[in-house]
């Protein structure tokens, strides 16, 4: 036996399609037999088994489909071949436009916009007045709302929260528990994840990944091949590029660039291009070393070491390694060193 009839007589015309409002013959899940419905242009919009509805004054047209137990509510639109199956909800007066697909447990609420062939599936929520577009995806657990705006080929999953007016674009990932807020931009092959935050008007893009509990805020910039990672803390004006690493509780701040093969860690605080210096073992295998002078450290493998303990490490490999690593150290240091008693003098 059918659950539903179209009421021929109750008549409503949207962009061209004549919508018939739909009438229960049975009951099934919250709906009773008699109750009204809301509207659809033909039977095939509205399957005939499950629990599927659609209620108050929403609206199913063109090649659209609700199947299985989805519920569609209030003032939503859901056509242009829109799929929406599953357990999934769509409220409020969202829009589905196009070949998207919702389904499994997600939701889709206030003003929320789905268009071209996104899929939103699993337990994602999306709502505000988030737009996701393209062939965006969005899953497990995340949510995405406010203004944000979802398009590309970008993926949104695990827990990631999205919000503000956050821009998510072409093969971006942002995954774990990340969040990406306020005026932020990820794009190309860049990837967020871990508890990493990234928000103010930040933009990370090219194939940087930020992750763990890095926090990038107000104009920072993270591109190239850069990785954060550790509780580094980004912001300012900076710039992050290149190859370089910036990891552990270290904190970029100011007008400073980090580029090339830098890999800053520990406690370093870098607030401007002289605060480190990037140099190569010329007399060995030419691994690059970064010497950080706000906490006199040399950063050699992704290790901190004190000048001491470096000239040691070289030392084990050869002698000869030790004593030009030696003279290394005690030349960078000693210009850092002087360079800072002037500057001090010069501020008397």
């Amino acid at each position: 036996m059918d659950k539903y009839r179209l009421r021929r007589d109750l008549i409503e015309h949207v962009g061209g399609f004549t919508l018939y409002r739909i009438e229960a013959l049975k009951d099934f899940s919250d709906v009773k037999k008699g109750d009204l419905g809301g509207w659809i242009d033909d039977d095939l919009r509205l399957s005939q088994s499950g629990d599927s509805w659609v209620y108050n004054n929403a609206k199913v047209y063109n090649y659209a489909r609700v199947s299985g137990n989805a519920k569609i509510y209030d003032n939503v639109t859901v056509c242009n071949c829109a799929l929406v199956y599953d357990n999934a909800k769509i409220r409020d007066n969202a829009l589905l436009k196009g070949q998207v697909q919702v389904f499994e447990e997600a939701e889709v609420s206030n003003n929320a916009k789905i268009t071209d062939y996104a899929v939103i599936r699993e337990r994602a929520k999306i709502y505000g007045n988030a737009t996701i577009k393209g062939y965006a995806k969005v899953y497990g657990n995340a949510e995405v709302y406010e203004h944000a705006n979802i398009s590309g080929n970008a993926q949104i999953y695990d827990n990631a929260i999205i919000y503000g007016f956050t821009n998510i674009f072409d093969n971006a990932k942002i995954y774990n528990e990340a969040e990406v807020y306020d005026f932020a931009t990820v794009r190309e092959n860049a990837e967020v994840f871990g508890m990493a935050e990234i928000h103010d008007n930040v933009g990370i893009y090219e194939s940087a990944h930020i992750s763990d509990m890095a926090d990038i805020f107000d104009e920072a910039e993270v591109y190239g091949y850069a990785t954060i990672d550790g509780c580094a803390k980004i912001h300012d004006f900076v710039k992050i590029c290149g190859s370089a690493i910036v990891s552990d509780k270290a904190e970029i701040c100011d007008n400073a660039i980090i580029y090339g093969n830098a890999h800053i860690i520990g406690d370093a605080v870098i607030g401007d291009d002289k605060d480190y210096y990037v140099c190569k073992c010329i007399w060995s295998n030419c691994a690059e070393l970064t010497y950080t002078h706000s906490n006199n450290m040399w950063c050699y493998e992704g290790v901190n070491y004190t000048g001491k303990e470096l000239v040691k490490k070289m030392s084990e490999e050869s002698e000869s390694d030790g004593q030009y690593c030696e003279s290394m150290v005690e030349y960078i240091e000693s210009l850092y060193k002087n360079i800072e008693e002037n500057n001090n003098t010069s501020n008397k």
